[in-house]
């Protein structure tokens, strides 16, 4: 009952757009972080197999390979050509693999908590997500190979930060507020445009909508620029 809840108390922090209603063990999101849990407290409990696994737990911070993950899940029995999937999943749906590892993760790390009273209790954070760290040199790209057909695709990059703005935050989902009512409205953004509701759920007639900042979402946002490691393109080259 306790995993229970806390899947579902954790399930909306991961996937705030997607909606729950049939009950969240049927998402197959959800199943799938019930696995990458299954796997991490394996290796939390047996801190010898994966020592770095245990020790990221205790700090709550993902950061992992693609090959660390696919041992972890190959060590729990799955099937050869799931794991073997996992790169295509994380190259086509990034922000989806990314949450399902990071939900199991975050499931993990409570687990571990109830079975290790000594564990900071700040270390935990529910009102936030775990941010899953996440590097795959199989899907490393060359900087003039990005086009426009890899947007919302994981792509690796190598190089040099040579600019680098101020992180800013940069809006996810607005809560806006019924002038008449006071219903709310979740609006989604998208790169940080939005527009106004059209209608109040409980159709009030000339409806004006305010933003209720306090319940709106962020994320942190970076603009960098990266240049190539010159020698490393002519050799490349000279190889060619």
């Amino acid at each position: 009952p306790q995993d229970y809840q806390n899947l579902t108390s954790c399930f909306a922090l991961y996937f705030p757009s997607e909606d729950a209603g049939g009950g969240v063990m049927r998402r197959s999101e959800a199943q799938e972080a019930l696995q990458w849990c299954m796997a991490f407290t394996y290796l939390a409990f047996n801190p010898t197999a994966a020592p770095e696994v245990s020790g990221a737990l205790q700090i709550r911070r993902a950061r992992f390979s693609l090959d660390q993950l696919r041992t972890m899940r190959t060590s729990q029995g799955a099937q050869s050509d799931m794991v073997a999937g996992l790169s295509k999943r994380l190259m086509m749906q990034p922000e989806k693999f990314l949450a399902e590892v990071g939900l199991g993760f975050d499931l993990s790390h409570q687990l571990l908590q109830r079975h290790n009273p000594q564990l900071s209790e700040t270390a935990h954070s529910a009102a936030r997500p775990i941010d899953v760290e996440l590097v795959a040199p199989e899907l490393d790209q060359a900087v003039q190979a990005v086009r426009s057909e890899l947007i919302d695709r994981y792509v690796g990059l190598r190089g040099s930060v040579v600019r680098a703005a101020n992180i800013a935050p940069l809006i996810t989902e607005l809560k806006f507020s019924c002038s008449r009512c006071s219903s709310e409205v979740a609006v989604t953004t998208v790169e940080g445009r939005f527009e106004y509701p059209a209608s109040c759920p409980k159709k009030c007639r000339f409806a004006r909508f305010t933003v209720n900042r306090d319940k709106c979402r962020a994320i942190d946002w970076q603009r960098i620029r990266l240049q190539e490691d010159f020698a490393e393109l002519a050799a490349q080259g000279g190889a060619a």
